[in-house]
């Protein structure tokens, strides 16, 4: 399991959530191992996620049971009744965290459409209990929080934010440098950190990823982030200065500078112009 996390029950952010719209973890813990655990909520206003370290437990939603178990990954959206509950012969130890706010939900809604409850065979251990130690050395804090969500997101998705190999080796090297930008591009992550994770020259995992993919990592980090942003200019209420921060450009000039180069209109106007519809 890593290194020992010292939470103790749950940490709960006390910041009220209608001050923080955008995005805040409300609370996150650990569940140990308790054969008597059983919670029913009647209408969750957060959104749960949740990775199964060790033994087993149930949901239950709308007469459906799913079933969980070690290795599992769970997301429980907000919004309606569920329970949730350990085996009593073999209870769950699991990592959790919940999440709420409009990014949060326009995220999730985007991944999972209308699906209230996904248990994913992906082992999300790791990115969460990144979240977690963060949490429990710093305090809960937006921006670098739903940064960590999204590292999250990416572990439990990739087939969102990847494509597929074909079998070929080089290609299964350049899908793993396009699935590590993914993970951490809202971070700011650079070419230069990509190829120093790797252990490679610049140079070469610039000429494998363009190989496979036909640009270079920096286009397609600038591509996919200007993209994002246009669709979240068009769907939420973020200010520039938030969806620049989000999706990790260094500064909001700059980001304004790239997105009117490549749509021909600032951020303000492509917002305004896209609502009206003219």
């Amino acid at each position: 399991m890593g290194k020992k996390l010292h939470l103790k029950g749950t940490v709960i952010n006390d910041v009220d959530v209608s001050e923080s719209a955008f995005f805040a973890v409300a609370s996150c813990g650990i569940t140990y191992r308790n054969k008597d655990y059983f919670v029913t909520i009647k209408r969750p206003e957060r959104n749960l996620i949740e990775y199964i370290v060790d033994g087993k437990g149930y949901i239950e939603h709308d007469g459906k049971l799913y079933n969980v178990e070690k290795g599992d990954s769970v997301v429980i959206r907000s919004g309606f009744k569920v329970k949730y509950y350990s085996d009593s012969a073999d209870p769950y130890v699991k990592l959790w965290f919940t999440v709420t706010g409009a990014f949060a939900e326009s995220t999730l809604s985007l991944l999972l459409g209308d699906e209230k409850i996904s248990v994913i065979k992906r082992n999300s251990y790791t990115a969460i209990e990144r979240l977690l130690k963060s949490i429990e050395k710093n305090g809960i804090e937006t921006e670098r929080d739903s940064h960590a969500f999204m590292d999250v997101m990416y572990v439990l998705f990739p087939q969102k934010n990847q494509r597929g190999s074909d079998g070929n080796s080089a290609d299964d090297f350049a899908d793993k440098i396009k699935g590590y930008l993914d993970l951490f591009m809202r971070d700011g992550i650079t070419v230069e950190q990509t190829a120093e994770h790797f252990h490679i020259s610049q140079r070469y995992l610039i000429e494998q990823f363009k190989r496979k993919f036909g640009v270079t990592p920096g286009k397609y980090m600038l591509e996919k982030r200007l993209n994002d942003a246009s669709e979240l200019l068009l769907t939420t209420e973020f200010t520039v200065g938030e969806i620049s921060n989000t999706l990790g450009f260094c500064e909001p000039g700059y980001f304004t500078k790239a997105f009117t180069r490549k749509f021909g209109a600032s951020p303000k106007k492509y917002r305004s112009t896209g609502r009206n519809g003219t």
